[in-house]
């Protein structure tokens, strides 16, 4: 396993990211939500810029989903919509059901 398929944080395997506007998708998914929960930190873990939604999606290297500025404004639209799923307490949204409820 190569180093880039392992969190930044608590080096599990990378399976699932929350990755925003800055495009940083180096950590999993649980370790973002507990920094936005527990925290109430909603900056990038890796270069530190405020990203006020976050978007959890599964990690694929760099074919791992990014959106645009236009896209992450477009989230809550989706999740009214029930494209996405949606979990208030960390602004975070879910193209994955399934993922919704482990991190829910």
């Amino acid at each position: 396993m190569n180093v880039d398929d392992c969190c930044a944080v608590c080096a599990e395997p990378l399976e699932w990211t929350g990755v925003s506007i800055c495009g940083h998708k180096e950590t999993c998914s649980k370790c973002v939500a507990r920094w936005r929960f527990v925290l109430k930190d909603t900056r990038c873990m890796v270069c530190k810029t405020e990203q006020p939604r976050i978007l959890f999606t599964r990690f694929m290297g760099d074919f791992t989903t990014r959106l645009t500025a236009e896209q992450y404004d477009d989230l809550k639209r989706r999740a009214d919509n029930g494209e996405v799923n949606y979990i208030a307490a960390i602004e975070g949204y879910f193209n994955d059901p399934n993922h919704y409820q482990q991190i829910k």
